[in-house]
């Protein structure tokens, strides 16, 4: 689902006016060959629910793409789900395609563990 809320800040200056779009909390969710050799992102990829298999990242590039023409993308907060090399290679490619991405981590792009039975498999 897309929110989309249109706001004008009058700030006595004049200017050009921007589009900015925030996508925030993607929680991208994927795994590949090699995440799966590592016990902890292989539990989270087993045991997490939300967002599980990358149902999420359909939505994301949607939103990216909705946002291209705009001035700057700022993605926001948990933008990963749990750090993954296959999710960080799909964040890459947004900063790839898109050359008016910038980015503010959340709490989620540093950890490997989510909503698993063990807090540290390591």
């Amino acid at each position: 689902m897309a929110i989309v809320r249109e706001f004008e800040f009058k700030t006595g200056k004049g200017g050009k006016a921007v589009t900015i779009g925030q996508i925030t909390d993607a929680h991208i969710n994927t795994v590949n060959s090699y995440d799966m050799q590592d016990a902890e992102i292989a539990d989270s990829f087993a045991h997490r629910k939300w967002g599980a298999g990358g149902t999420h990242i359909p939505k994301f590039c949607y939103a990216l793409e909705y946002c291209k023409d705009f001035d700057r993308i700022i993605l926001t907060g948990d933008i990963l789900d749990y750090y993954s090399s296959a999710s960080k290679n799909i964040l890459a490619g947004a900063f790839e395609r898109y050359k008016n991405v910038i980015a503010c981590i959340g709490g989620h792009e540093l950890t490997l563990e989510m909503e698993t039975d063990n807090v540290n498999v390591r």
